[in-house]
C-alpha cells in the first residue's frame, strides 16, 4: 500500500471516529437515567420530583415534568440532576428528558405514595412460591404499581452465592444505569407473582383499609443474606460494628442500589431484615439508627420506617433462652428512633416447627399494612398495644400497655406464653387473667414475683392481641443478660440462604 493510499485510509478513519463521537446516535448512548424512571412509575405526591442521570460531559439537559421545564448542565463526569416542582394527586402525566439530540420519554406517571420494601430473603420471597399470596387480588390494581430495583442480584444470592458479591470491578452501567429488563408493572399484571410476597400482601391489605384512591408505588430492593451493614455507607459504619465474617461487604447494597437513587422521595420504608444479624443483636439498634439517618439524607428526611419483626421459627418452646427473642427486643429498641414503628408478626406462623423461609407471608403483609394504615393514614383501631410497665400487686404482677385504641384480648384456652420470676431470675409458667386494660400474672411457684416475660422464645404461641386482631410484640420487664449454652444456640441459628 503506497503512502497516498495509507493517508487516505487514515483520513477516512479520523472522519469515521469524529462522526461517531459527535453523532446523535452516539450521544443517545450517553443519555441515561436510573431504571426506576420508566413508564407507569409512581412518584411521591406533594414532594419535589428529583430526576438525575448521565449525559455527555458539559451537555445541556432539559427535563419536562407535566409541562414544567427545568434545565441543567452535565458536569465533567456527565452527571446531572434537576429538581422539578412537586406534583399533587391527579391525572397521569409524562416526564421527558432531552439532551444532545436524544429524548427519553416516561409515560403514564402517577403521583401518589411510594413505599420502599427493603430487606433480605424473607422480604424477597416471591408470591409465586408462597401458600397464601399467589393470585392475591389487589384493589385499584391500575393505580397500584411495583418495581423491582434489585432484579439481577436476588436469584443468585437467594441460593447462597452472596460471597461472590463485590463492589470492585463494577461499573455504573452494569450496576445501575442498565435498564434492560426493568419495568414498572400494575398489580393486575401476571408478573406480579414474581414480586415480593410481603409487598403484594401489604398492597392487598392496605387497599382494603385505606378508602381514598391514592396511587401506590412499591419499589422492591431485596437481597438475600445481607447484613444491615451492607445497607449503610461504608464510611458511616463504626469499625467495632463491622462483621468481617459476613458474605455481604459493608456498604454493598447502599452503594449499588440506594445511593444512585438519591433525591427520590418515599412515604415510608418497610424494613424486613435481621436473620443474618441475630447473633449480633447488641449492635443492631445502633446500626439501624445510622441506617435511617443516612437513608433520610439520601431520600426523604421525614420518611417513616416500619420494622417488620422476625416471626416464629424453629422448634416450638415456651421457656428457654432464645437469641431470637433478644433480637426481636433489639428490633423494638431500634423502633425508638423518631418516626419508626414496629410491626409484630408473632401470629404469622402457628406450627410446631416453623421454617426460616416460611411460605406463609399473607399475615406479615397484612400486619404491616395495618400499622401503616394507623400511623400514616390515621385509620382508627389499627395500632397494636405495646408493653408499657409492670408493678407488683400482692402475689401478682400487673402489666399495663400503651396504644390501647381498641383494647386488649386474650386468645386461646390454655395460655403458655407468659412467665414470671422472682429476684432469682428463674422464670416459671404463669397464670394470666385480663381485667380491663391490664394483665395480671401469677404463679404458686413464684410467691414474690418481680419480672415477667411474654413469648420469650424462638417459636411461641401468640396469645395477646388488640381487639382488631393485631398481635402484641414479645416483651419482658427484666434486664437480665442472655443465659444458657450460647454455643449450642448458635448452632441452631446457622442456616443457608
Amino acid at each position: 500500500m503506497n503512502l497516498r493510499l495509507k493517508a487516505t485510509w487514515a483520513s477516512l478513519l479520523v472522519l469515521l471516529l469524529f462522526a461517531v463521537f459527535v453523532s446523535p446516535a452516539y450521544a443517545a448512548k450517553k443519555l441515561m437515567v436510573p431504571p426506576v424512571f420508566a413508564d407507569h412509575m409512581v412518584v411521591q405526591r406533594d414532594k419535589p420530583i428529583v430526576v438525575s442521570g448521565k449525559a455527555l460531559a458539559g451537555a445541556a439537559v432539559q427535563v419536562d415534568v407535566a409541562g414544567v421545564v427545568t434545565a441543567t448542565i452535565a458536569d465533567s463526569k456527565g452527571k446531572w440532576r434537576v429538581v422539578a416542582p412537586a406534583h399533587p394527586l391527579g391525572a397521569p402525566f409524562s416526564i421527558t428528558i432531552s439532551s444532545t439530540g436524544e429524548t427519553i420519554a416516561i409515560r403514564d406517571v402517577l403521583a401518589g405514595d411510594v413505599f420502599l420494601c427493603a430487606g433480605q430473603s424473607n422480604m424477597l420471597l416471591p408470591a409465586l412460591v408462597t401458600n397464601d399470596c399467589r393470585s392475591l387480588p389487589v384493589l385499584k390494581s391500575a393505580t397500584t404499581r411495583f418495581f423491582n430495583l434489585s432484579k439481577g442480584d436476588h436469584i443468585d444470592l437467594f441460593f447462597n452465592t452472596a460471597k461472590e458479591m463485590s463492589l470492585e470491578g463494577s461499573t455504573e452501567k452494569d450496576s445501575y444505569f442498565d435498564s434492560e429488563g426493568f419495568k414498572w408493572i400494575k398489580a393486575d399484571d401476571p408478573e406480579i407473582e414474581h414480586r415480593s410476597a410481603v409487598a403484594v400482601a401489604f398492597a392487598h391489605r392496605l387497599r382494603q383499609l385505606v378508602k381514598d384512591d391514592i396511587p401506590i408505588g412499591i419499589v422492591q430492593c431485596t437481597i438475600g443474606g445481607t447484613n444491615i451493614q451492607s445497607w449503610i455507607p461504608a464510611s458511616e459504619v463504626p469499625e467495632k460494628y463491622v462483621d468481617t465474617k459476613t458474605a455481604t461487604p459493608v456498604g454493598y447494597v447502599y452503594e449499588k442500589y440506594l445511593a444512585p437513587m438519591a433525591g427520590l422521595n418515599f412515604k415510608a420504608v418497610l424494613w424486613y431484615q435481621g436473620e443474618s444479624d441475630v447473633e449480633r443483636f447488641t449492635f443492631y439498634p445502633r446500626l439501624f439508627a445510622i441506617m435511617t439517618q443516612q437513608l433520610r439524607k439520601r431520600f426523604s428526611p421525614d420518611m417513616a420506617f416500619f420494622i417488620i419483626q422476625l416471626p416464629n421459627w424453629g422448634a416450638k418452646s415456651t421457656i428457654a433462652p432464645s437469641l431470637t427473642a433478644y433480637f426481636r427486643e433489639a428490633q423494638q429498641k431500634a423502633s425508638m428512633v423518631p418516626n419508626c414503628f414496629l410491626v409484630p408478626t408473632l401470629n404469622s406462623e402457628v406450627t410446631d416447627y416453623a421454617e426460616l423461609h416460611s411460605s406463609n407471608k399473607l399475615t406479615v403483609g397484612k400486619n404491616a399494612a395495618q400499622m401503616v394504615a394507623g400511623q400514616i393514614y390515621k385509620v382508627e383501631h389499627a395500632l397494636t398495644p405495646r408493653y408499657s410497665m409492670v408493678e407488683r400487686v400482692g402475689p401478682e404482677l400487673k402489666v399495663t400497655f400503651s396504644y390501647l385504641d381498641s383494647g386488649l384480648e386474650l386468645r386461646g384456652k390454655k395460655f403458655t406464653a407468659f412467665e414470671i420470676a422472682g429476684a432469682d431470675g428463674i422464670f416459671k409458667p404463669a397464670r394470666v387473667r385480663l381485667e380491663g386494660e391490664a394483665l395480671y400474672l401469677s404463679s404458686a411457684a413464684v410467691p414474690e414475683p418481680e419480672h415477667c416475660r411474654y413469648a420469650w422464645a424462638d417459636n411461641s404461641v401468640a396469645e395477646l392481641f388488640s381487639k382488631t386482631g393485631m398481635p402484641v410484640s414479645p416483651f419482658r420487664s427484666d434486664a437480665l443478660p442472655l443465659v444458657g449454652n450460647k454455643a449450642k444456640m448458635m448452632e441452631m441459628l446457622i442456616y443457608k440462604q
